[in-house]
């Protein structure tokens, strides 16, 4: 089997495109365990005819392409958060919780923020004022 990377050229005949990462469905359980499945089993495809590789058939052992882009990435700070939009940052706690902090919208009501975040075994220090929150939820 041929081994392709993002960026590389794709192999069709008349195809000037070039491999990208395709996000698959599901969601990323990296705050429990990191790195998860989700994030490390992607899909390469050709930008330009749409043409499909799985990643992990190459079996490539270089660690940094077995790291997820979330690791490879410049680490998201508060400065880099949009004010006045829903978006927050995620502070790994002990392993039965985690702490989000962020921004949400002017309009928004506490019910509103907490519905965005899996409360099912709880949370506690909630606070929102000004337009910026935190929340501490427990995971397990």
């Amino acid at each position: 089997m041929d081994s392709f990377d993002i960026d590389d050229k794709c192999p069709h005949k008349d195809c000037n495109g070039k491999f990208i990462k395709t996000e698959l469905d599901g969601s990323c359980s990296c705050h429990i365990s990191p790195p998860c499945s989700h994030c490390c089993h992607g899909q390469i495809e050709c930008d330009t005819c749409g043409f499909e590789h799985d990643s992990m058939d190459d079996h490539k052992s270089s660690l940094a392409n077995a790291m997820p882009d979330q690791y490879i990435r410049k680490i998201k700070t508060f400065d880099d958060l949009k004010k006045g939009t829903f978006d927050y940052l995620t502070k790994p706690g002990t392993y039965y919780f985690m702490t989000y902090t962020g921004y949400y919208p002017d309009d928004w009501t506490a019910e509103d923020l907490k519905s965005k975040f899996n409360t099912c075994f709880g949370y506690t220090d909630f606070s929102m004022k000004d337009g910026i929150f935190n929340i501490k939820v427990y995971t397990d």
